[in-house]
């Protein structure tokens, strides 16, 4: 991973490309992100992904998106972030973002590319069908992607959504993040 530099609250971090901006940030020893919406007292990451409850930020560069969990907002070079006290702000400008739309028809849809979501889909596939494999993290394998060494064996759940075809987006500030790859 490369080191970039972003801004949250108009400070200047330094952090790796991809990884999520509360990551980054508490790793500059930003331990709280904001204030209570009420009392004012100080609020800090409590969860992995799109459940965080605190960490909420709004997009300065990009979309200017508002009131998104820090921990599903990768980290790129020139990213603009500010803190929210849970009352984000809309942006005046009109939304000229184009959001991507498919229409799939396929035999099976697997919700979540976990561990156990790549072995539902791997055993859909054995049997012949058509999948599509979808989940709100921009790869797949859930919390298996921070394990070091994977156990014995499931390496190969980790390959089956990878080369055969799959699209990735990521939140950077100009799209949402999702992982969705239709497999044969």
């Amino acid at each position: 991973m490369s080191e970039v530099s972003f801004s949250f609250d108009d400070k200047v971090y330094k952090g790796h490309e991809g990884e999520p901006v509360a990551a980054a940030l508490l790793r500059n020893g930003v331990l709280s992100i904001t204030n209570s919406t009420y009392h004012g007292r100080p609020r800090g990451v409590v969860g992995l992904g799109v459940e965080e409850p605190n960490a909420l930020v709004q997009l300065v560069s990009g979309t200017m998106e508002s009131m998104l969990p820090a921990t599903v907002i990768e980290v790129v070079n020139g990213l603009a972030a500010r803190s929210l006290t849970g009352i984000g702000a809309l942006p005046e400008a009109p939304d000229d973002a184009r959001y991507d739309k498919t229409n799939r028809y396929v035999d099976t849809l697997v919700i979540g590319a976990g561990l156990a979501g790549l072995m539902a889909a791997d055993e859909h596939l054995r049997a012949g069908r058509e999948v599509l494999l979808i989940d709100d993290q921009p790869r797949p394998g859930g919390h298996l992607r921070h394990w070091w060494h994977l156990p014995r064996g499931l390496d190969a759940y980790m390959r089956i959504a990878g080369p055969r075809g799959g699209r990735t987006h990521r939140r950077t500030g100009d799209r949402d993040s999702y992982f969705a790859a239709a497999l044969p």
